[in-house]
């Protein structure tokens, strides 16, 4: 006598699957967040393009990652419309006369680019990236000051940075609270990668050297005790707000090039969560405590990278007002 058997689902039918429940997480979380009559224009932007991802077919690895750039895009246009900023007017959420035909709705500007953001997250392997290019999106729909022909340059350009580049501009914007040895005569493998890394984010001009005179010419002429984030650097940074960034994952980034924390408190913890990782097994006492020192280490030093930041844009926005 057969067995029942639970038939199997086709790979056309998971990703459908996949594509679905995408849409109706986001589409859930977008109603239970966004609920100021000032998002009207990117309630309207995000239902369209959710109602376009039920038909597309994405996996399940594909969905995970377009959910997290479309959730983390969200919470940003929910706190900066809560807070009373206000969304670009220039036409960004508006359809051209042109493309209004047969159509209740046309195509927006915002309804392309933020399109282009999830197909740009969804395609991209280093899932951990997607968050921050969603923030990317979500506060580029505030600032009137880049062009809306250029916003998909940035969106494109932040998804051909590496995971590992976003560690570096993390930790070059808050070098003062790192230490670093001269690395100038490392020649093992990884400290070369690392350099070699760190010189291409160079040549884009998004970290220089603080010394006078000509910048570095090669990775073995860095002096990584020198280095600082700037220009484009800079704007991404701040655009996707990578003070929010796990510094135990920038730490482990930036280990071949023997890079510390300055605060002996913040070092001590982070060598005792090195000896706990390291242990083939943990007993529940140390498991808890592994989370605790994860969990102290990631939230004080964002709070010292937020301090210092507030500082930063206290001093900005002092000399805009003193130059007015």
């Amino acid at each position: 006598m057969k067995k029942n058997r639970v038939p199997k689902r086709s790979a056309k039918q998971s990703v459908v699957s996949a594509s679905k429940a995408l849409s109706q997480g986001v589409g859930t979380y977008l109603g239970q967040t966004l609920v100021s009559p000032l998002a009207a224009p990117v309630i309207s932007m995000i239902s369209s393009q959710l109602c376009d991802i039920a038909d597309r077919q994405f996996s399940s690895l594909e969905a995970e990652r377009a959910k997290s750039g479309i959730t983390a895009a969200i919470d940003i246009f929910h706190e900066r419309l809560n807070n009373g900023d206000k969304l670009r007017d220039d036409g960004f959420f508006t359809p051209r006369d042109e493309e209004v035909i047969n159509s209740v709705r046309g195509r927006t500007k915002a309804d392309k680019v933020f399109e282009s953001m999830i197909l740009t997250v969804k395609n991209d392997a280093e899932e951990r990236k997607a968050k921050y290019i969603g923030k990317l999106f979500a506060n580029l729909c505030f600032n009137k000051t880049v062009a809306p022909i250029h916003i998909n340059s940035h969106i494109k350009t932040a998804g051909e940075l590496s995971y590992n580049d976003l560690c570096y501009l993390y930790v070059f914007r808050n070098a003062s609270l790192f230490e670093f040895p001269d690395v100038g005569t490392l020649s093992d493998f990884p400290a070369i990668v690392a350099k070699t890394e760190i010189f291409e984010l160079m040549k884009l001009g998004f970290i220089a050297s603080k010394k006078e005179g000509p910048q570095p010419t090669w990775f073995g002429s860095i002096d990584i005790r020198e280095l600082q984030v700037q220009g484009y650097g800079l704007a991404l940074y701040e655009l996707m707000e990578l003070e929010g960034f796990s510094a135990l994952e920038a730490y482990e980034v930036m280990q071949p090039l023997g890079g510390k924390f300055k605060s002996p408190y913040f070092q001590q913890q982070v060598d005792r969560i090195g000896e706990l990782e390291e242990l083939v097994t943990l007993s529940d006492e140390q498991k808890i405590e592994l989370d605790r020192l994860v969990a102290n280490v990631n939230d004080s030093f964002s709070m010292c990278v937020k301090i210092a930041e507030d500082r930063v844009k206290e001093k900005r926005a002092a000399s805009t007002r003193s130059e007015s």
